[in-house]
């Protein structure tokens, strides 16, 4: 039973680590409660625009009926001419509902107004649950609206209300591709993974190899050893990135439809928040392991609370902690200008809240890192 001993050695170890014994029992069991309304929740709150150029009867009741619907979010009804699509890359709304007036005939005199509904595609999950509701909704009203002696019935149709121009257009991603809505993420996926593990290991490295008192007593300052040690990490990352997107093009038919050099400008600024975070578990942990379990648990809360494999609209409203970490979730924030420069070719004009976001988020993230940083320096 030589092994035994081995095996009590290991776990006495473990026992009298703290901070490791927190990561291995307390955090799992935060990570559960903050992660599990992302995972459990049903895809609600899709927000929706309405564009009522009719202004009639129906109208009006279809969109109470929107307004009223439990996955949808009708965030406003505009009644003058706006460009739907503009709506869309704005990212305002995932679909925007256009009643118009029918041309002259059998519609126009029941008042039933010619709809169109456009749909973002650049998300994987809302575009067919929006469809569906939309649709269903109109459907529902005429169904009611015959039925209640408003519209004459069809005859090939029975208590059916006659055929209506119902134009469901998905915009960005007509064919709803999968590859086209995730592969941008996986590309922010690959430069947070690489750049968040280099960076959470570059300081207590040095620390557990004792190296750092090397690097104290040579004639860098404390910046650049700080920016020496976060560079690297970046460049890791940007390089993925600078393989990722062709790869996407080329081998996946993924299209590129805006700037590159936007791109290349929000990924930097990501990179600076993501090696900036990584440094400041690096600062804190005593050991290489510490700073492991801290950026994975990092990583997977990042990830499913950036939008990436939910909507973050079907968060419940009384899940506070989930929906302040996803409000300085940088990864969000990139993904978001990721899908808007690469599928729908959105400008400066389109991404520039998001951007402004993250450079704000990179201020804070650096300004933390860097004094902490200098704090581990003085002990």
């Amino acid at each position: 039973m030589r092994i035994a001993y081995l095996i009590k050695k290991e776990a006495t170890e473990i026992v009298r680590q703290k901070e490791l014994l927190f990561l291995i029992l307390i955090v799992p069991l935060l990570e559960i409660i903050i992660l599990g309304y992302v995972v459990a929740a049903e895809i609600r709150g899709i927000p929706v625009e309405i564009i009522d150029l009719s202004g009639g009867r129906a109208a009006r009741e279809i969109s109470q009926r929107i307004s009223s619907h439990p996955i949808l979010h009708l965030r406003r009804i505009v009644q003058r001419p706006e460009e739907a699509l503009e709506i869309l890359k704005s990212g305002r709304a995932r679909a925007v509902v256009t009643l118009r007036d029918a041309p002259a005939g059998p519609l126009r005199q029941a008042g039933i107004p010619e709809i169109q509904i456009l749909v973002d595609g650049t998300d994987a999950f809302a575009p067919p649950a929006a469809v569906g509701a939309l649709n269903g909704i109109v459907r529902d009203y005429l169904m009611r609206s015959a039925l209640s002696g408003r519209q004459s019935p069809d005859p090939l149709l029975g208590a059916a209300p006659a055929p209506i121009s119902i134009k469901t257009l998905v915009r960005f991603n007509p064919d709803l591709r999968a590859i086209d809505s995730q592969g941008p993420g996986l590309v922010g996926l690959l430069l947070t993974f690489v750049t968040f593990f280099i960076a959470g290991l570059a300081l207590v490295r040095e620390k557990e190899q004792q190296t750092l008192d090397t690097l104290l007593v040579s004639r860098l300052r404390p910046i650049e050893i700080f920016i020496g040690k976060g560079l690297p990490a970046a460049a890791a990352g940007l390089l993925n990135l600078l393989f990722g997107i062709p790869l996407l093009m080329f081998w996946f038919k993924v299209p590129f439809r805006g700037s590159a050099g936007l791109l290349l400008l929000a990924s930097v600024i990501y990179l600076a928040a993501i090696v900036s975070l990584g440094l400041v578990y690096s600062a804190l942990s005593s050991t290489q392991q510490q700073a492991m379990f801290l950026t994975f648990y990092t990583i997977m809360t990042i990830v499913v609370l950036s939008g990436f494999f939910t909507p973050l609209e079907s968060i419940p409203s009384g899940a506070l902690l989930s929906r302040a970490i996803a409000a300085v979730n940088p990864f969000r924030y990139l993904m978001r200008i990721v899908r808007s420069i690469m599928l729908k070719g959105g400008g400066l004009s389109f991404v520039l809240n998001d951007l402004l976001i993250l450079s704000a988020l990179c201020i804070v993230f650096s300004t933390v890192s860097y004094a902490l940083f200098r704090r581990s320096l003085e002990r």
